[in-house]
């Protein structure tokens, strides 16, 4: 499971760029990240609103978009069937967007570790006994 907080890490250095190489290195070397059907469209826009912000140029997006879809990132499609249900009573429980929470939902309905810089969606995950990449 791949957090959207920890693939634009990749191309935002920051304070947790470390946790976030761990990683795409991981991911470089093989392994397969499921993510919620909601994934693409929230890196979307943060590389619109990085290059609106001249934060990046649009040949950095297009480079970094490159390096995503080279990796194995496969997109859940029953994101949208749990929405409404189970990723809203996520969301209330624990304070989250229905974004975070669809993350943790889907950790929590495949099994796998949820690999993400939000402390919020760390602190659910913990309280729920998802294990952390």
């Amino acid at each position: 499971m791949l957090d959207n907080s920890v693939c634009m890490r990749w191309l935002f250095v920051d304070a947790d760029v470390e946790y976030a190489s761990s990683v795409l290195r991981r991911m470089e070397s093989g392994s397969v990240a499921l993510v919620p059907s909601l994934w693409p469209l929230e890196a979307g826009t943060v590389l619109c609103r990085a290059e609106a912000r001249k934060l990046v140029t649009s040949d950095r997006s297009d480079r970094f978009l490159g390096l995503l879809r080279d990796l194995a990132i496969e997109i859940d499609p029953m994101t949208a069937t749990s929405a409404l249900d189970q990723t809203l009573s996520l969301a209330r429980a624990f304070s989250l967007s229905t974004y975070d929470a669809a993350y943790l939902e889907l950790a929590m309905r495949s099994r796998l570790p949820l690999a993400t810089l939000d402390g919020a969606l760390r602190k659910a995950a913990g309280r729920c006994e998802v294990k952390l990449v």
